[in-house]
């Protein structure tokens, strides 16, 4: 009865709004819509021992949002808005029925003044969401934020940014939750010269948890200094950077204190890299998306495929990690998306089999973490936890995911672009109960940073470049490592046809388990006798002694590419690798990438593409051993007319003997895709070897624009998967209006 009188109670307000709307303007604005949602479930699932589960379920979701944007004066803005969100679901399994809602509002305010000197605001914004279960007690939990914000951009003078906040977690009877995170934070940016830059950054974190009587107070500052220039002409860059942060958590208990404590860790750098070999594998630390990872800004977005976790056709694992430098403890990993996930959605990733962790001395072998870490998703933050049962010493540790299926995307029809969710930040704690950091712990860590090039001669071109690395970490535990690196690098066009690079360095490493001293040679020769032709042959060679002994790591590879007629191009790549590494192990590798991308004509698209490593270990008192992969891909597209597309693929893979064909057909076609009755019409079909599995899926759908800001969508949508072990066959009905204004 409530949440009828709810629902009235809402849906008149805001259709009152609605209907007062349409047609008029004032100096500011206000939109908004109403949004309808209605979904009808029908799945069927036999195992290979007979049994079967019969699921039906239905699902309507009711959304109503009010935006108003008022200028009050030229400088002075006011924005509010609200959401109100309800769904209600009643489903059904081999006749055991349960009945949920889910509601949720979220206002929002803010006041803002701002010029180009300085601007001021306040902003409120809020979370209710009440979950409701048959059979169970309802639960409401609330986020509130209170933030106060201000800016000041003075010409020549440092610019300054503050930001206040308060933000309290609870649910309505508080017996589950109830924190109160006090923030402040404060930057300074001053470039009063060419090429020199100062920061400086103050941050202030008061968690207060009321329920375990438990107050956390993370205190950070910290400074940087850059300098950027060059001299007599450009011949000589130099660069130097000083980085220092200081950190104090301040941990008080009462005498019924309890509850764990995060620790944060310092990272040296993020990892990324898509692979499906998750044990053997070198990742990225140097280009993006991975610095961004680490950046502390939990909303910033880098597009990339390698932090890509949603539904994008391309099954390969996301391999997400971090570098500490130096063997470290660690138990605690979270890793934020770019968007909320809906309850299905965030389950999958929870569900066991789409995250492990793994860890490495090397950023090259990869050993599994044994025992399954307790994982956990934050709405509230958007936040994945990965909490590991026992302390984890390494260097290196990963996220290994699975990315977002079809069958799973597909199965929340509301969810909207399910290909793009996007890890944006990673973060590492160390995990520990209350009682034992009661007190102050303080660290501090210092970087310095210094590159310098030099051009000795313009022909050929002949450089010398120098850098030095210095970190140092105080505190409960210290650390102190340094780099040093003098190279000499060449460069040189013999004329139109070959040119050649060549580089040689010295690297010297120092940190407390020992020194390392490491030569590094590199030579390419490359070749374009013609346009549409191109080779290039380049040699790598890499000695190093290290406390854990010596190695010696060569590699030779050759790349061409060639366009053979107007719409025809190909490429090869031939890899020859010998190594000795320090455990006295010799391995030796081949590998071979092949393909090309034929466009006969402007419909048609051809993808063809190979690649295949074969690996020999031996030596160092172990078995001789012998690992193969290889991987074969073709598509094509076919796009006859605007209004139909038609695609398919074929891949085959093996790796050690285990083989694995992976085959997908599409249709999409969309009859009338101008007018206001849109017909639509998807085919997709994937097939497997491995577990001879089936996966098919058939959409039509319809689109009637009924008006420019008003629209109803109706899907029907058939999903049958079939292995050795189990056969599903799932129908599902969606129907959506929305309307705006």
């Amino acid at each position: 009865m409530l949440a009828l009188i709810s629902f009235k109670k809402y849906f008149l307000y805001f259709f009152f709004i609605f209907l007062s709307l349409q047609g008029k303007s004032s100096a500011g604005s206000i939109s908004g819509y109403l949004d309808f949602t209605y979904s009808n479930l029908d799945s069927k699932t036999n195992d290979e021992s007979g049994e079967k589960t019969d699921t039906k379920s239905t699902n309507f979701r009711q959304q109503y949002y009010l935006n108003v944007s008022q200028n009050f004066y030229p400088n002075l803005r006011l924005l509010a808005n609200c959401l109100f969100d309800r769904s209600a679901s009643k489903s059904d399994t081999d006749d055991t029925g349960t009945k949920a809602t889910t509601t949720i509002l979220k206002p929002f305010i803010e006041l803002r003044m701002s010029n180009p000197l300085y601007s001021a605001g306040i902003l409120y914004n809020r979370r209710d969401t009440k979950d409701n279960v048959s059979g169970s007690s309802s639960i409401t939990n609330v986020s509130e934020a209170y933030d106060g914000i201000f800016g000041w951009r003075p010409d020549g003078f440092p610019k300054l940014d503050l930001r206040l906040s308060r933000i309290n977690n609870f649910d309505k009877k508080r017996s589950l939750r109830d924190t109160t995170n006090d923030l402040i934070q404060f930057s300074s940016i001053y470039d009063f010269l060419k090429g020199l830059l100062l920061r400086y950054q103050f941050n202030y974190d008061d968690l207060d948890d009321k329920l375990n009587n438990l107050e956390t107070k993370n205190t950070k500052n910290s400074g940087k200094i850059t300098y950027d220039t060059s001299f007599f002409q450009d011949r000589i860059t130099l660069y130097t950077s000083y980085d220092i942060n200081r950190r104090t958590i301040d941990v008080s208990t009462g005498k019924t204190g309890k509850g764990e404590v995060r620790i944060p860790l310092i990272l040296f750098s993020a990892l990324t890299g898509i692979s499906d070999t998750p044990t053997l594998v070198v990742l990225n630390s140097t280009n993006p998306p991975a610095p961004e990872l680490i950046d502390g800004n939990t909303a910033s977005i880098t597009e990339s495929p390698e932090v890509n976790i949603g539904f994008v056709g391309d099954t390969r694992q996301r391999n997400i990690g971090i570098d500490f430098s130096s063997t470290t403890e660690v138990n605690s990993i979270f890793f934020y998306v770019n968007r909320e996930l809906p309850k299905e959605i965030y389950q999958y990733f929870l569900s066991g089999v789409a995250i492990s962790a793994y860890t490495s001395s090397d950023n090259e072998h990869w050993i599994l973490v044994p025992n399954k870490p307790i994982l956990q998703y934050d709405s509230s933050q958007n936040r994945f936890e990965i909490d590991f049962i026992n302390i984890i010493k390494t260097r290196y540790i990963k996220v290994v995911i699975t990315p977002l299926p079809q069958s799973v995307a597909l199965s929340v029809p509301t969810f909207t672009d399910p290909d793009k969710i996007f890890v944006t930040e990673i973060q590492a704690f160390l995990k520990k109960a209350s009682s034992e950091v009661s007190g102050k712990i303080s660290t501090t860590n210092q970087i310095y940073n210094i590159n310098s090039r030099v051009r000795i001669l313009n022909k050929p071109f002949l450089f010398y470049d120098f850098s030095y690395y210095l970190n140092k970490i105080d505190g409960s535990s210290s650390l102190k490592r340094s780099t040093l690196l003098n190279g000499f690098s060449l460069n040189h066009r013999f004329n139109e046809i070959f040119s050649t690079d060549a580089r040689v360095a010295r690297e010297d490493d120092v940190e407390e388990r020992g020194d390392t001293t490491g030569y590094i040679y590199n030579a390419s020769l490359n070749a374009v006798p013609l346009k549409t032709l191109s080779h290039s042959l380049n040699f790598s060679k890499r000695t190093e002694k290290n406390p854990d002994g010596k190695s010696d790591k060569n590699n030779i590879f050759l790349y061409s590419t060639a366009e053979l007629y107007k719409g025809i191009n190909t490429y090869l790549n031939l890899g020859y690798n010998v190594s000795k590494l320090e455990t006295k192990r010799n391995q030796e590798s081949t590998s071979v990438n092949f393909g090309a991308n034929i466009i006969p004509n402007n419909a048609l698209t051809l993808n063809i593409n190979y690649y295949s490593t074969d690996t020999d270990e031996s030596g160092g008192g172990k078995e001789k051993t012998n690992t193969t992969s290889s991987r074969s891909e073709f598509t094509a597209s076919y796009r006859p007319l605007r209004t139909l597309y038609i695609v398919a693929s074929l891949s085959k893979s093996s790796q050690d003997g285990r083989k694995d064909t992976l085959q997908n057909y599409g249709i999409n076609w969309s009859p009338f895709p101008d007018g206001d009755l849109q017909l639509r019409f998807e085919y997709n079909q994937n097939l497997r070897s491995q577990d001879n599995g089936v996966d098919t899926l058939i959409r039509p759908g319809l689109r009637w624009n009924i008006n420019r800001k008003t629209y109803l969508d109706i899907t029907y949508l058939i999903v049958k998967s079939k292995t050795d072990e189990l056969k599903t066959d799932s129908k599902i009905f969606n129907v959506n209006l929305r309307m705006s204004f």
